[in-house]
């Protein structure tokens, strides 16, 4: 038998608790191990269905607008649409100006870049061609050359087209986030009988 003092030690595995046999040493470790296991399953799963949820929160924020972060070009691109051209369909054959007429059948072609230009050279233009003009504009997002320009003319449509200046003007005041400005005019077309009514509620609700 030995005597070194550090025999016992050695005789005895080191995963032996006192008094255990080695059968039952191992079923412990068995089922501390199947416990550990279980645990880190669970944590992975949990941590898996965190993950889906959040990509689900995202997707439908997305889909909904529920992050409100549009900017105002954003929003108007989604209202923004070429006005018809009545002016020319009713007067062409009194248009006497060339220049002029290229203007509109540029404006008619969405050819914006030729309809400004040819709007811009001429030398006197009536309220109804500076509407057309600032609309022309829009396509280009010239937002606030469009909106100093109704401004100017917003006083001088003609009643028909008085709903038509409205709503182009408040589209280039919505483009440059400026809402403050924007809500009262949306407001008095929302509660009008114009064409633009339905919109301007639906574009006051967003900007609110």
């Amino acid at each position: 038998m030995s005597t070194d003092p550090f025999n016992k030690y050695q005789d005895k595995p080191s995963y032996l608790l006192d008094g255990e046999s080695e059968g039952a040493s191992l079923e412990r470790i068995d089922a501390r191990i199947h416990e550990l296991s279980g645990k880190s399953s669970g944590r992975r799963r949990l941590k898996w269905m965190a993950m889906a949820a959040m990509i689900l929160v995202v997707l439908f924020a997305g889909r909904y607008g529920l992050f409100g972060d549009r900017s105002g070009s954003e929003l108007v691109s989604s209202y923004y649409e070429v006005y018809p051209n009545y002016q020319t369909n009713i007067t062409r054959g009194i248009v006497a100006d060339a220049q002029l007429a290229d203007a509109y059948q540029a404006y008619d072609e969405g050819a914006f870049d030729l309809a400004t230009q040819a709007f811009k050279a001429q030398s006197i233009l009536s309220a109804v061609d500076g509407l057309y003009y600032a609309i022309a504009l829009q396509g280009l997002s010239e937002w606030e050359t469009s909106l100093q320009l109704l401004y100017r003319i917003r006083n001088e449509l003609p009643d028909e087209y008085v709903a038509a200046g409205e709503w182009y003007l408040v589209l280039a005041l919505v483009a440059q986030e400026r809402y403050e400005e924007a809500s009262p005019i949306l407001e008095a077309i929302a509660s009008g009988k114009s064409e633009f009514s339905g919109k301007a509620v639906d574009l006051l609700n967003d900007i609110q």
